[in-house]
């Protein structure tokens, strides 16, 4: 019931855009099914929110399969280094206006390639 009644308040969240990332479940990768759930908030802010399939029970942050998964900067920062360096501004730049430190957005910036691959393979 504790849980329940904790959760409630997170009730308006839309999850229906999340899938269930676990191979082995039957609705695996399968957009609304109904099955995915808001679980918690974590993170060091408390500000990446993991849902979980009601079918097999898993837990999934909202970054796993996403460029930001395991990165310590936050998206919004992300983003807007990104955009730097799509409008022509260089690595050394970047960092230094974001201070950061230069394999930082080199990370950032190779991490976004490989996500737009595996998108653009997906089409």
């Amino acid at each position: 019931m504790g849980a329940q009644k904790r959760n409630s308040k997170y009730s308006h969240i839309d999850t229906s855009k999340f899938v269930c990332l676990n191979k082995d479940c039957k609705a695996y990768i399968v957009e609304g099914k109904g099955n995915i759930v808001f679980a918690h908030y974590d993170g060091k802010n408390k500000d990446i929110m993991y849902v979980r399939c009601t079918i097999c029970g898993r837990k999934f942050s909202e970054n796993k399969g996403t460029l930001f998964y395991h990165k310590k900067i936050g998206r919004k920062k992300s983003m807007q280094m990104l955009h730097c360096i799509s409008e022509g501004m260089g690595i050394q730049a970047t960092a230094r206006v974001f201070g950061v430190n230069k394999n930082t957005v080199v990370s950032l910036v190779k991490a976004g390639g490989k996500h737009c691959e595996m998108v653009e393979k997906k089409r």
